[in-house]
């Protein structure tokens, strides 16, 4: 068990440490019920990621990013929009945007941010939000390399409130709720019905995985390089994996069918 530890922390300094190797993949959905999901800003409670901002230094913007599973070639994953649920209930009305970069930070490489914002009222509830990664819909506002250099290899994500489009976002009093964080391609967008096609249990798992499938598939299982380190051709019903032999961390597992792909995060223990 503490080997396993030692696993868990050793891949915790890789992905921060070689971001730029993550894969993004289509319907991969962060549901904050594990914790932040790499997420770097923000904490996670009751399954969402809450955040603050106090109108003041380091903590006064509205604005969370990862860098880890977010990462990746978004133009050969045909990754075209991001969606997401949000809470506000702070008091102040809300101008929220993504924006992605291929730099560590919103002050270096070259970023681009939503064009037009999505407001958000005060008081807002389970609000879904759907943002345009496309070019036509985004502007350059950090850095000069061209667009598809930028989205081959995209180092962070960031979420942020900015009145306009930024990748450092405004200084506001305000908090938010984020939840079903979700990349969509132009070939699977995913509907909630369809996500219900499939189940896998227990996550976070130790010894053996069990997912079921309502008709035959491919399951697929992904480290945070993107590297693929597993797949069986599923039958409908139940199918175990052996998990023994597998070092613990974070995995995305991918199950596809004729109609649909559908991507979920999976905790090794």
């Amino acid at each position: 068990m503490i080997m396993k530890h030692l696993y868990i922390f050793a891949i915790f300094l890789f992905t921060f440490s070689a971001f730029s190797y993550a894969q993004i993949m289509p319907g991969q959905i962060d549901e904050f019920t594990d914790g932040t999901d790499a997420w770097l800003r923000g904490d996670a409670i009751e399954g969402e990621l809450v955040l603050t901002a106090d109108g003041m230094g380091s903590s006064g913007k509205l604005v969370t990013f990862n860098q880890a599973q977010w990462g990746g070639d978004y133009l050969t994953e045909s990754i075209t929009h991001i969606r997401m649920t949000i809470s506000n209930p702070s008091t102040e009305n809300l101008s929220m945007r993504v924006a992605l970069g291929n730099g560590t930070n919103a002050n270096s490489g070259t970023w681009y941010a939503s064009t037009e914002a999505i407001e958000v009222s005060a008081g807002a509830t389970d609000q879904v939000l759907e943002f345009s990664i496309a070019e036509a819909d985004l502007t350059l506002v950090e850095g000069s390399t061209d667009y598809a250099t930028v989205f081959g290899n995209i180092a962070t994500f960031r979420i942020l409130h900015s009145a306009s489009p930024s990748a450092q976002g405004d200084v506001i009093v305000a908090e938010i709720s984020l939840d079903n964080i979700e990349a969509l391609s132009q070939t699977t967008e995913i509907s909630d019905k369809e996500i219900e096609h499939f189940s896998f249990y227990p996550n976070p798992a130790f010894d053996n995985l069990t997912v079921d499938v309502d008709e035959d598939a491919l399951i697929e299982v992904f480290d945070l390089t993107g590297k693929r380190v597993h797949s069986i051709h599923a039958f409908k019903g139940s199918n175990s994996i052996d998990l023994s032999n597998w070092i613990s961390g974070i995995y995305i597992l991918r199950i596809s069918n004729e109609n649909e792909t559908i991507s979920k995060r999976l905790i090794v223990e």
